[in-house]
């Protein structure tokens, strides 16, 4: 029992320092706040889980904005939410009976992880003609029928 206590104290002494500035962030992520972050979004506390989600979407943020500044385009904040499960564990909460939950979970995935889904639905998408539809097969070539002798 002692580790759930000292887990929920932790985030709420930690979670507010992820809301003041850049630099806060970019040292908490360095320190490994996003694995416990993505962690308490199962827990069954809603106080805690809003309290993680919005941690995780200010940092989300701050990544987001890094990127733009660097140019990458890419988020690497958001990488690491990937990596550490985060991504499954939000959609998770888009079926929470919590409805402010609910919208802010659909809401970060949506803004942060959203465009990978749109890009695969359009690669896999058949080109439409006037008349057929193409799904991107070869047509099968006539095989050779092997003779036995």
């Amino acid at each position: 029992m002692f580790w759930w206590h000292s887990r929920t104290n932790s985030v709420w002494n930690n979670c507010p320092s992820i809301w003041l500035v850049d630099v806060n962030n970019s040292v908490l992520v360095a320190q490994g706040c996003i694995p416990p972050l993505c962690d308490l979004l199962t827990v069954q506390d809603p106080k805690i889980v809003t309290v993680a989600l919005e941690g995780l979407e200010n940092v989300l943020r701050v990544g987001s904005m890094d990127a733009e500044k660097t140019g990458s385009g890419q988020n690497h904040y958001a990488y690491m939410v990937e990596e550490a499960g985060g991504v499954d564990k939000l959609e998770s909460l888009e079926k929470h009976s919590n409805i402010e939950i609910y919208k802010k979970a659909v809401d970060i995935v949506d803004q942060y992880f959203g465009e990978e889904d749109d890009e695969t639905e359009q690669s896999i998408a058949p080109q439409a003609t006037a008349q057929q539809y193409a799904f991107g097969l070869q047509p099968m070539q006539q095989q050779q029928q092997y003779q036995f002798q």
